[in-house]
């Protein structure tokens, strides 16, 4: 792993992959960015999904590079496989998934999270990844996770990847401000006309 991270275990095999690469200004650049070419423009959200998300391809966008490469060495190291990150080419040997969700509270804006898992596209190897870009000060929207009958909250640390299983069951968690929760969410699994089964033994 890089020098510029840190790593901690949470239950049922969630682990925090805890960056020191990412500073203040490029974080609100970033978000800067989702609010101005994203969340102001609805053909670049995703009508299908619940809440304000974007468009599910948010790792094209260059202003996502780091941010990117952070979660492929996190996703490195949870399956222990190093090829994944010398392979940066996504669209050769992996599909994945990248998108941002935004919610808060607000008369238009106070849906409640919805139980749901990024297994849908039948990949039971898949692997899902958790960034907090920001987090609202009061309390609150700790991601939850219900996992064999037990429930967990990811604890509140902003620019931190949770890598974990796409079967896990999951929800956004609930603001109680009208502050703005921004969450970058992922999801990779191999290409099946590629013979790359690693990840298919890392259960």
């Amino acid at each position: 792993m890089s020098e510029f991270c840190k790593t901690y275990n949470h239950p049922f095999g969630v682990k925090e992959y805890s960056y020191s690469i990412f500073s203040q200004e490029e974080i609100d650049d970033v978000i800067d960015h989702l609010e101005t070419y994203y969340f102001s423009k609805p053909e670049m959200c995703d009508p299908k999904r619940p809440g304000t998300q974007t468009i599910q391809s948010l790792f094209d966008d260059l202003k996502f590079q780091k941010i990117s490469l952070s979660f492929l060495e996190s996703v490195r190291d949870y399956t222990n496989q190093p090829e994944i990150v010398s392979m940066i080419d996504l669209r050769v040997n992996y599909k994945y998934n990248s998108w941002c969700y935004a919610n808060w509270l607000s008369e238009d804006n106070n849906v409640p999270g919805i139980w749901h898992t990024h297994n849908e596209v039948g990949y039971p190897q898949a692997i899902s990844g958790i960034f907090y870009l920001k987090l609202p000060k009061s309390p609150g929207g700790e991601t939850k996770f219900h996992v064999g009958g037990n429930l967990f909250d990811l604890p509140s640390n902003e620019w931190s990847w949770f890598i974990f299983p796409s079967v896990y069951n999951h929800c956004p968690g609930d603001v109680t401000s009208s502050e703005k929760r921004y969450v970058i969410s992922a999801d990779l699994w191999f290409h099946p006309a590629k013979n790359l089964p690693y990840l298919l033994n890392y259960l």
